[in-house]
């Protein structure tokens, strides 16, 4: 999930055809939003994850030798954490079937999407992967044990639950 918002400025044509866009923060350029912006007044954003959260960020547009600089503002990056219900388990002689809750553990309203991937062709995760948008909206990974792949004695593998952006938990 992104976050996208429209940089909107008075359009400052000194015959240009496209502006060059700029993000700072205080007085340090921080990244190139745009090279080639067409001179219209606006251009929609997508605000990358990875800044950090502060209260002093600018956008920079400039058209040839015509600059402006917009009045700092806010970007507050959300709080998100993978949550499972357990982080090991013991399957006995006969168990096939167990369940296990995974759920963003961050900031309510904030969006995890996942994947949930086994390390050995014996175990059936449902669904492979899924989105959560806080602690209170938990979903339900069913695992499945196919026991005629299973070699004779003890068996072990390790679930792994990772966002794409955000990392990832193990459960043995």
């Amino acid at each position: 999930h992104t976050t996208t918002r429209s940089i909107t400025w008075e359009n400052i044509s000194t015959g240009e055809s496209t502006v060059e866009i700029f993000l700072e923060r205080g007085d340090q350029f921080i990244d190139t939003i745009s090279l080639e912006a067409p001179n219209n007044g606006s251009h929609d954003w997508t605000i990358p994850r990875t800044l950090p959260t502060a209260t002093d960020y600018a956008v920079h547009v400039r058209d040839g030798d015509t600059e402006f600089v917009s009045a700092p503002f806010t970007i507050a990056v959300a709080n998100i954490t993978i949550g499972t219900s357990e982080l090991a388990h013991n399957f006995d002689a006969a168990e096939t079937e167990w369940s296990f809750d995974v759920w963003n553990d961050g900031t309510p309203g904030s969006h995890l999407e996942y994947q949930v991937i086994a390390n050995q062709n014996w175990i059936l995760l449902t669904p492979p992967s899924g989105e959560s948008f806080g602690p209170d909206d938990r979903q339900t990974i069913d695992v499945t044990i196919i026991r005629s792949l299973l070699n004779p004695g003890r068996n072990t593998a390790e679930i792994t639950v990772v966002s794409p952006v955000f990392g990832g938990i193990n459960i043995n």
